[in-house]
């Protein structure tokens, strides 16, 4: 009998509140690490089979171990998780892309009948906007078309916390893909039917969490273990961590903070909050009684730069600085933004007679996608990634930024002049720093012919 737990109907917990049985499923035991991640799951009857996860030392999981007892047989079936790449029984097997993925055919991996001992093949998906995988399908002839039903693979379709619909639109399926709702992975084996968040693991069929939320200090008024704070048609929780600011410059932090919050806030138009909590991670919850249907294009396009940002594999880490003489608004490589320069696009000297071209709100949309990019996607190729931040950054300010300039800077002043687009109209933007960083200047003018 453990004597650090405690049962709750018919699942048992320890002290930091992690599920560690099931009578529903026959589990008897699950065993947790320092980060309160499953690291083993045992049945009632051993010849039932374990599943063993195994995870570096900060929780990402590089391994799961499924030992099953077919026939009597004991059979080991090997996963390895590396980044996007997937392996099984040693072998390439998977690489997961942008609303697709390659599988890699094997003799050992689902081989294709007649097909050479390695083989690829590209599958397309279909997501929902909430991220769940709806359709996968290839095109397996080669014929250019999607040929039905043949060549659908997978069709899922969900309740709204998750749990799949059974019944109808049953293709073959993918027995090994098992990244679904909210495109997490699902631990089928021994029937556990757990999601891998990465910081948790949920179960669709109570809609609650196997452990605490590692963030629960931010949302006291919710159980810990609730999913989406009961709202699972608007929200997603991508992995119990968030967007993460580092407060860099000790004077001001406190007011850098305020300054910052107050722009995020602007930017949402009060249709949801944004709050930073004392770690620096940023929390999205909308406003009851707003209808974000009726927000503005530019509002939509703030909060999808920062909501995808939030609902990121991982953590979205960006340094904020104050009157840094060697970062202009952001910087790429350092991972900063810098809220001296943030503060003179809310005081732009415009003599244009048009809108502001640019603004606070465009500039943190800018900077966070690069970062995202850089990050999340592993994009360390700065053009490439500042391209993304552009189209991220108009959709933001509703003007097109065009092209830099000639950099007109000297040892005294940093000059950087800007083409942008507003309502069909070339203005030039120019930021303005002296060399020391005592003062930014942003001017708007109507570009000279």
């Amino acid at each position: 009998m453990c004597r650090k737990c405690f049962f709750i109907g018919l699942s048992g917990v320890d002290y930091e509140g992690n599920m560690i049985s099931d009578t529903n499923k026959d589990i008897n035991t699950i065993r947790y690490n320092h980060l309160n991640l499953p690291v083993k799951v045992l049945m009632n009857n051993p010849s039932d089979g374990s599943l063993t996860f195994v995870y570096t030392a900060d929780g990402q999981k590089v391994a799961k171990n499924y030992i099953a007892f077919p026939n009597g047989n004991e059979q080991l079936y090997d996963y390895r998780y590396f980044n996007r790449h997937h392996y099984i029984f040693h072998q390439p097997f998977f690489i997961n892309l942008d609303k697709s993925y390659i599988k890699f055919y094997t003799s050992k991996t689902d081989p294709i009948p007649g097909a050479p001992l390695y083989q690829t093949r590209y599958y397309y998906q279909y997501y929902d906007h909430l991220g769940n995988v709806r359709l996968s399908y290839s095109d397996t002839n080669k014929n250019g078309e999607i040929d039905l039903p043949y060549e659908i693979i997978n069709e899922n379709n969900y309740y709204p916390y998750g749990l799949e619909h059974k019944g109808y639109n049953d293709a073959n399926g993918d027995a090994f893909y098992r990244y679904q709702y909210n495109n997490k992975e699902l631990n089928p084996q021994l029937g556990l039917n757990w999601y891998d968040y990465g910081a948790r693991f949920y179960d669709p069929a109570i809609a609650r969490w196997g452990s605490v939320d590692p963030l629960a200090e931010n949302y006291y008024s919710y159980s810990p273990y609730n999913y989406v704070m009961g709202n699972p048609i608007l929200f997603v929780d991508p992995d119990g961590m968030d967007v993460n600011f580092a407060f860099k410059n000790k004077e001001t932090k406190k007011e850098d903070k305020a300054n910052l919050l107050r722009q995020l806030n602007e930017g949402l138009a009060g249709y949801y909050t944004a709050s930073i909590d004392k770690k620096g991670y940023l929390s999205l919850i909308a406003v009851k009684g707003m209808d974000f249907s009726e927000a503005s294009d530019q509002v939509k396009g703030f909060y999808d730069v920062l909501n995808q940002s939030v609902s990121a594999d991982g953590t979205v880490k960006i340094n904020v600085l104050n009157g840094d003489d060697n970062v202009v608004v952001g910087s790429f490589d350092d991972q900063a933004i810098d809220m001296k320069d943030l503060a003179a696009f809310e005081n732009v000297d415009n003599t244009s007679g048009l809108p502001n071209a640019t603004s606070a709100q465009s500039k943190i949309a800018h900077e966070i996608t690069e970062q995202y990019d850089r990050q999340i996607n592993g994009n360390k190729d700065f053009p490439s990634a500042h391209e993304r931040a552009i189209q991220a950054e108009n959709r933001v300010s509703g003007s097109m930024r065009g092209e830099d300039l000639r950099n007109i800077s000297n040892p005294q002043l940093e000059v950087r002049p800007t083409v942008f687009v507003v309502g069909g109209v070339r203005v030039i933007v120019t930021v303005t720093q002296d060399s020391n960083k005592n003062s930014t200047k942003v001017k708007q003018q109507l570009e000279k012919k």
